[in-house]
């Protein structure tokens, strides 16, 4: 209970110091909703809404809450599906209303994160219930203002198949993160002699087999670059599970195209062998690439800076593995050496960053 009196405690804080920010907020509406989005940082959970002569003026986030019906100095709001914190402050005809979710029940714990959400876990419990102060029986007051309590709270205690599935997800999370620095240190050692080719390769499908095993979707709930709700394909199998493997993926195989091109810089094939090297290459990597962008998940609200640049980075990093390729053999092919200008280089950069922004963003037109 004095982890959930420590966190409550942190979050009224923090909305304090959202809502006195959100009272300095200029006085024209556009710029002031680009001012609590920059000035009030924002958390899953959170909001702030920014009232001027008892009107709405600009806000910061989704509230879970009337904000009308708030005006205590610290408040607590019961609703079917909602607990919310709420911090008011006033300045002259201005009102700030700073929320917080506590506990959000079923189907609503979908929606949003929640106080209680993010801290159960780490305290081994299923979840918190909270209630008003009155309430004698529901535990003990977790938060109070001025001496007045606020909020009371009982920690409802996890199942022991659920304390297992825990210690469960715990141990495969322990074990993906050593495989992990494994795998960094294994590359790290390959990668000493530029013309080790064998074992840069041998490294790099180490790296790729070890991708291929770590059950990234379990880190689904940390961050949207392992959920396969925003990316999934079926096309590399666990390599194309989400986001996070496919940029991982992505990267690997760019490394292995490196240490070919690294590893014998003067090789020379026959011109026929390369053309027809470089047209595999091509016609292989090119329809690969546009399935993968089939696998993007446009939310239903759009995509973020952050969403999209976890599309678009493992996108670019394949297509640079492949243009690098097809550009290495068509220089052999036409008996050019690997020596050449950095205008033509700066070239093969630009084509898969132009080809990958313009795949995903008609790939989320077409979704929208």
């Amino acid at each position: 209970m004095r982890a959930l009196e420590r966190a409550l405690a942190e979050t009224r804080g923090r909305l304090e110091e959202r809502a006195i920010r959100a009272l300095d907020a200029p006085p024209d509406p556009e710029v002031a909703f680009s001012f609590l989005s920059a000035r009030t940082p924002r958390r899953a959970g959170e909001s702030v809404v920014l009232f001027d002569h008892n009107h709405p003026f600009a806000w910061s986030g989704e509230m879970r809450v009337d904000p009308d019906t708030v005006v205590s100095p610290v408040s607590v709001t019961f609703s079917p599906f909602y607990t919310t914190l709420n911090v008011v402050t006033t300045r002259g005809d201005r009102r700030a209303v700073a929320s917080a979710v506590l506990h959000a029940s079923p189907p609503a714990d979908g929606l949003t994160e929640s106080v209680a959400d993010n801290l159960a876990p780490a305290q081994g419990v299923a979840s918190y219930e909270f209630s008003p102060p009155a309430n004698v029986r529901a535990g003990p007051v977790v938060l109070s203002d001025n001496g007045r309590p606020i909020l009371r709270a009982l920690p409802l205690l996890a199942t022991a198949d659920e304390v297992r599935f825990r210690r469960a997800s715990m141990l495969r999370a322990r074990g993906a993160v050593a495989l992990v620095i494994l795998a960094l240190g294994f590359l790290v050692y390959a990668w000493r002699e530029r013309r080790a080719l064998a074992e840069r390769l041998f490294a790099v499908a180490v790296a790729l087999a070890i991708t291929a095993l770590i059950p990234w979707n379990s880190f689904s709930n940390s961050s949207r670059l392992f959920d396969p709700a925003y990316y999934f394909s079926k096309l590399g199998g666990p390599l194309t599970a989400n986001a996070g493997a496919l940029c991982i993926s992505s990267a690997l195989i760019l490394m292995a195209m490196y240490a070919v091109i690294r590893a014998h810089p003067l090789v020379h094939w026959p011109r026929p062998y390369a053309a027809l090297g470089a047209l595999l290459t091509l016609g292989i990597g090119i329809p690969f690439a546009s399935n993968i962008v089939r696998g993007i998940g446009q939310p239903p609200w759009g995509s973020t800076p952050g969403l999209w640049l976890s599309w678009e980075i493992p996108l670019f990093l394949f297509l640079f593995a492949v243009l690098l390729a097809a550009y290495w053999m068509l220089r052999m092919a036409f008996g050019i050496h690997l020596s050449g200008g950095c205008a033509r280089g700066c070239l093969v950069d630009d084509i898969p960053a132009a080809h990958a922004a313009r795949r995903t963003g008609r790939r989320g037109a077409r979704t929208r």
